[in-house]
């Protein structure tokens, strides 16, 4: 992987961790007054940063 490859899968994951807080954050909205609301484990595992072996 190219050090541009690993910036653009930075960011991409960044926008997508971004885009279900976001995403929560309406949702929480909507069900109105003092509520949480988090996302399922399964998204939190995307969000963290990954390792990857050199070939």
């Amino acid at each position: 992987m190219t050090a541009e490859e690993k910036i653009q899968d930075d960011r991409s994951m960044l926008e997508k961790t971004i885009e279900r807080a976001d995403g929560a954050l309406y949702e929480a909205k909507r069900a109105g007054r003092d509520q949480v609301v988090s996302a399922p484990p399964q998204s939190f595992a995307m969000a963290r940063p990954r390792t990857h072996a050199d070939p």
